[in-house]
């Protein structure tokens, strides 16, 4: 995907896997969302992260991480993305009940689909560092 193609007067919402048995799981991806959702920033785009914006707040008080819990605030913020839906394709993407929602849910309602993944945000020269994330255990997901 061309970062550059993105509308800087639009905002974007930011699907990704998140739901595992795993903490260890969903604190890679969440670490994942967030580097890419700086990196957005950084290029202008604007986005709304909800696992960015809730992955605390579901340790902390110990909230419900699966996609149910949350659909029905996640759709009301797609509503909200009139420049339309970025998957981050992490691992374990494609098999996200979450994810597939969202998209299925943004396509509903006109919107357009970007897929971005990883190598797009380095060949876009944003500096986009992955050290300390191990993606080969983000493989499986719910």
């Amino acid at each position: 995907m061309n970062i550059e193609l993105l509308e800087k007067d639009k905002v974007y919402y930011l699907a990704s896997p998140y739901s595992h048995d795993t903490s260890e799981i969903k604190n890679l991806r969440y670490e994942a969302v967030d580097l890419a959702g700086a990196k957005l920033y950084e290029a202008g785009i604007t986005i709304i992260e909800p696992i960015a914006s809730c992955h605390h707040k579901s340790i902390k008080f110990d909230l419900p991480t699966g996609y149910e819990y949350w659909k029905k605030r996640d759709r009301a913020f797609v509503q909200m993305c009139t420049g339309g839906i970025i998957v981050l394709c992490l691992p374990g993407w494609m098999e996200s009940v979450g994810v597939s929602d969202e998209v299925h849910y943004a396509k509903t309602l006109g919107y357009d689909v970007f897929y971005l993944t990883l190598a797009d945000l380095q060949e876009h020269k944003l500096q986009f560092e992955l050290e300390e994330i191990d993606f080969k255990y983000m493989t499986e997901s719910r």
